[in-house]
């Protein structure tokens, strides 16, 4: 699908140009700061996230009431996705469902889905990570 390979290509950009070696240092609200995309906790209904965008600033804003760590750092990925590759829409609200239903959604969505996934587990990085599974194409 061409929109997934857009979707790696821009978030693996983002970790080399911020040479990010380690899962330690994937800090998705600090990356998002630095891509011009301010993060906040905000009670929400009807949304998992929220993008506001004016030129090249941002605010994203994450419903505060997702209890775990995980799934709130991919609705920040998940917007900051939308933040990087989907430069016309001024406003975007994203649904548990836009977010976790990878194969009943619009494009864009599953866009955004690709590059969170990439941005937070890079394939780079997290290849030494497993034992003998694919790929097997380097040393850690």
């Amino acid at each position: 699908m061409v929109s997934s390979r857009r979707a790696s290509a821009k978030a693996k950009e983002i970790i080399e140009t911020l040479q990010i070696r380690y899962p330690s240092e994937i800090s998705i609200r600090d990356i998002a700061m630095e891509r011009g995309a301010y993060v906040r906790e905000r009670a929400l209904e009807g949304s998992e996230g929220r993008l506001v965008r004016k030129g090249t600033r941002g605010i994203i804003t994450v419903n505060k009431w997702i209890p775990e760590e995980g799934p709130k750092r991919f609705a920040i990925a998940h917007e900051l996705g939308h933040f990087e590759l989907h430069t016309d829409s001024q406003l975007i609200l994203c649904t548990e469902e836009d977010m976790y239903v990878w194969n009943e959604t619009e494009e864009q969505e599953l866009e955004a889905n690709e590059f969170a996934a990439n941005v937070l587990m890079p394939e780079e990085i997290f290849k030494c990570y497993l034992k003998n599974e694919a790929p097997n194409n380097g040393d850690c």
